[in-house]
């Protein structure tokens, strides 16, 4: 399987959240943000740097609410989003240790799969609460 797979969910997400944009968003930041690794060993850092740029100006200006906006965020989108500064921080300026030299890469990958797990759940819920929705209207 290769890396770049994740961005195929992208799409039915988009679709999916047309009520609360920012969600789709926010999960292409995390996906772009888990290939960085890839990025930098491939030196294409900064055309996905470009990407994600042209991607979040694209639903900005086709959005009725821009996602600037902190109260259309929730908190821990903001906290991820500072986790993940954090981490890529942590990425150029701190030097792995000798003994663990993909410390970093892991790091980016564990968090990764933790935001695409939070939001797996967080679709198993929604068509969950849609199913129950559906059951009381008949």
């Amino acid at each position: 399987m290769h890396e770049k797979t994740i961005l195929f969910p992208l799409l039915p997400l988009i679709l999916s959240f047309v009520e609360s944009p920012e969600v789709a968003l926010f999960f292409e930041f995390v996906a772009s943000f888990s290939m960085i690794p890839l990025y930098v060993k491939d030196a294409n850092l900064l055309p996905a740097f470009a990407y994600t740029l042209a991607f979040y100006f694209c639903f900005h200006s086709a959005a009725s609410v821009p996602f600037t906006r902190w109260d259309r965020l929730n908190r821990w989108i903001v906290r991820m989003l500072i986790v993940m500064m954090c981490l890529l921080s942590l990425y150029y300026t701190v030097p792995p240790p000798s003994r663990y030299p993909d410390l970093h890469s892991v790091l980016i990958s564990a968090f990764s799969f933790s935001v695409f797990s939070l939001y797996y759940f967080l679709v198993l819920r929604l068509q969950y609460n849609e199913l129950n929705l559906k059951r009381k209207e008949e």
